[in-house]
């Protein structure tokens, strides 16, 4: 259990920028292939995708896929976001605020897979009498600025016709924001769960606009140096089908992938299917649609997180058009899977 609320104090971190406004790395264990080369180590930390990791693992899909792969294993988010920074692992699963991030800092990293998306875990709740986020004017709305719920809360009040001018935003984090909901002293919160839920209850209120309504926006995305990408494609392609097979397995017999995630991340089954409520994974077929007429869909949204990451200050400027274009590489999702 404790494990447990540790990973759940995870999926927070996840929606918060570090970059903002020691890691602990493991015995890491190596998928050997015909390469020759150093492994490309790949970050595995708790969180329900990059889990996934360890049943790839187990099942010797990297192998199969002649993809030599190290795990290396980081007690917590932010410790990742250190570690691409500083070149001590290739390749990685984020949120895609903290994938742009290191993009539009200079750093070479591409997109290569969007491997889930938010579908209900972030969202607006607010207090009693508030029903929609046009009823939102002139209230105050607790958010942690510069975060993915930063960035839900902007759009929400974009299509409800309002602007940021129109509300009092806050800066709170997620258990500050949920307390000072429940006790009066804001009118809403732009928060995830387990808070928002928790809010919600015990405010007597209720969620008014939740990621459900932005399907793929608040994703997740694989992230490989540039440089791995071209020198060595033919074991990216084969770490983006592991992915895609250890999904096809799940999605035929779930038990048996997670018997092998579970003991690896210390969670019981139920624990991790749990994790798991609040996302959506990005299937093939999703991906291909993101990553369609040279990543067309990828380059608006990496261009919208971009321009929301300048506005909050977390970046110094949107990166040109042809660098966020050469930043997502729709080779690999377009392949067929071996």
């Amino acid at each position: 259990m404790k494990k447990f609320l540790s990973i759940l104090l995870a999926l927070c971190m996840c929606t918060v920028l570090f970059v903002g406004c020691s890691g602990k790395s493991s015995e890491s264990k190596t998928s050997t292939s015909d390469s020759s080369a150093e492994p490309i180590k790949l970050a595995v930390y708790p969180l329900p995708s990059p889990y996934f990791e360890y049943a790839m693992e187990s099942l010797e899909l990297f192998t199969k896929n002649n993809a030599n792969v190290e795990l290396v294993e980081f007690a917590q988010y932010s410790d990742v976001i250190q570690a691409l920074d500083s070149g001590s692992v290739d390749a990685s699963i984020m949120g895609i605020t903290e994938a742009v991030t290191p993009i539009a800092n200079g750093l070479d990293l591409d997109i290569v897979l969007m491997t889930d998306y938010s579908a209900g875990m972030d969202g607006i709740v607010a207090a009693p009498g508030i029903n929609s986020v046009k009823d939102l004017k002139g209230k105050t709305i607790a958010t942690n600025i510069g975060t993915m719920n930063h960035m839900l809360l902007l759009t929400a009040l974009e299509q409800a016709g309002l602007s940021e001018s129109d509300v009092n935003i806050t800066n709170m984090s997620e258990g500050d924001a949920t307390a000072a909901l429940v006790g009066g002293s804001i009118d809403a919160a732009s928060i995830f769960d387990p808070q928002m839920s928790k809010a919600a209850k015990e405010s007597g209120g209720k969620v008014i606009f939740s990621s459900k309504d932005l399907p793929g926006e608040l994703s997740d995305v694989l992230i490989i140096k540039d440089s791995i990408v071209k020198d060595r494609a033919d074991e990216v392609q084969g770490i983006v089908d592991a992915w895609y097979q250890v999904q096809d397995k799940y999605n035929k017999d779930s038990d048996s992938v997670v018997d092998l995630i579970s003991p690896k991340a210390e969670l019981t089954n139920d624990e991790f299917y749990s994790l798991l409520d609040g996302i959506d994974i990005a299937t093939k077929d999703y991906n291909k649609e993101v990553f369609a007429n040279n990543g067309e869909k990828m380059t608006a949204l990496v261009t919208k997180v971009a321009k929301f990451l300048k506005s909050a200050d977390c970046i110094e400027s949107v990166p040109s058009e042809d660098k966020i274009k050469a930043s997502i590489v729709s080779t690999f999702v377009e392949a067929e899977s071996k």
